[in-house]
Order: structure tokens, then sequence, then C-alpha cells
């Protein structure tokens, strides 16, 4: 891996690093092996991030997985507060509290979900729900990608819970 070659000190910022493997099925095992070689004599850091946090545990914290042990640290950052989350909104959209309340009590305090919620302006909290989970392109596939990377083979149960509710 070149990185490692590289003399002088930087910082690696890999966003959304579980998803690497759709690129490369063999990064992991590659960059585990180009660590072990080479991270002793490189000056560099290395930041990933990832979203899906029951994915990010399992690469970095699996006793099977390629990158087992190999993290300094690692962090988990927790959702915003309301208060957070109402700033947020507010630097983006004209909302009120009640409404802001409403898209909270919705959307919890995920950045990504508020701030797509605040580039509607001042749609009500329903109607933001409503673009943001029910229409094409938007976070349509969330409600079924996030159990699905979260728990693996598991998620079939978590499923199983709405579906018995319709039957």
């Amino acid at each position: 891996m070149l990185i490692f070659k590289i003399q002088e000190k930087l910082v690696f910022v890999f966003d959304e690093f579980q998803n690497f493997s759709r690129v490369n099925p063999e990064l992991f095992s590659k960059f585990q092996r180009y660590w072990d070689e080479g991270h002793r004599d490189s000056k560099h850091m290395f930041l990933v991030i990832g979203s899906y946090v029951g994915l990010m545990k399992k690469l970095f914290q699996g006793s099977k997985e390629p990158l087992f042990g190999r993290a300094t640290m690692l962090f988990n950052i927790k959702y915003f507060t309301f208060e957070n989350s109402f700033e947020l909104l507010r630097d983006y959209s004209e909302i009120n509290i009640e409404e802001a309340l409403k898209v909270y009590f919705m959307l919890g305090g995920v950045p990504k979900y508020l701030l797509l919620a605040g580039e509607f302006g001042r749609a009500d909290a329903f109607r933001t729900f409503e673009r943001l989970f029910l229409e094409p392109g938007m976070l349509l596939e969330e409600g079924k990608n996030i159990p699905v990377l979260e728990f693996g083979s598991e998620h079939k149960a978590y499923f199983s819970i709405p579906q018995s509710l319709r039957q």
C-alpha cells in the first residue's frame, strides 16, 4: 500500500469505512497486512468512520476479523440532544419548537436525518417524515438496511415482529 511509503506525517480519514469491502472484498485483509508490516515506521494517523455501529465494532472487535486489535482508540459518537438538534434545524430552516420536537421524536438526534429534514424548510413534521422515509430516493431503504447491517443474520427476528402485527 503506497500510503505507508510516504515519509511525511499525514492524517487519512476514511468515511463509511464499513463500505470499503464492497469496492474490494479483500481490502480489510490487505490493510491488515500493510498495517502489520508498516505502521511502526509510519507517522500517519488513520481515522476510520462508519455510521453502522454494529458493523464497525465487528470490524475492529470481532476476533475473527482482519482488523481485530488494530484500533488504537474507539469512539462511539452519541446522537444529538434535542437542544443540539433544534439548533441545527433552526440553522437550516424556520422551524418552531413544537415542530422541532415532533421532528426530534421521529428522527432522534441523527445528524444526517436532521440535515435532510432542515433542507425541507418549514415543512411540518409529518410531511418531513413522508419525504424522508416514504418517498423514493431519500431514506426509503433505511428501515430495512439498518437492522441488516447492525444485526447481520439475526435481523430476521426484528422483521418478524412488525410482520406478525400485520396478520
